[in-house]
């Protein structure tokens, strides 16, 4: 089987909430809640600009595209 199609289901099957899930839970086991917030909000900012990011170029790569035919 082709390799990429390996790459793409460990992607998908290891996503980012996983690692999440114990970063969280060893501050919350040791009563951190400081260390809980931290985590969660490093996490969503990760999350944010990521998303933003991959929009920017986006929508940068579209501007490339000849699209005058579709405008009409």
């Amino acid at each position: 089987m082709n390799i990429t199609l390996w790459i793409i289901f460990t992607i998908f099957v290891f996503g980012p909430r996983e690692p999440l899930i114990l970063l969280v839970m060893y501050p919350a086991a040791q009563h951190n809640w400081p260390g809980v917030i931290t985590v969660s909000l490093i996490f969503s900012l990760t999350v944010i600009a990521t998303i933003l990011a991959v929009v920017f170029v986006t929508l940068r790569g579209l501007n490339l595209v000849p699209m005058q035919k579709f405008e009409r």
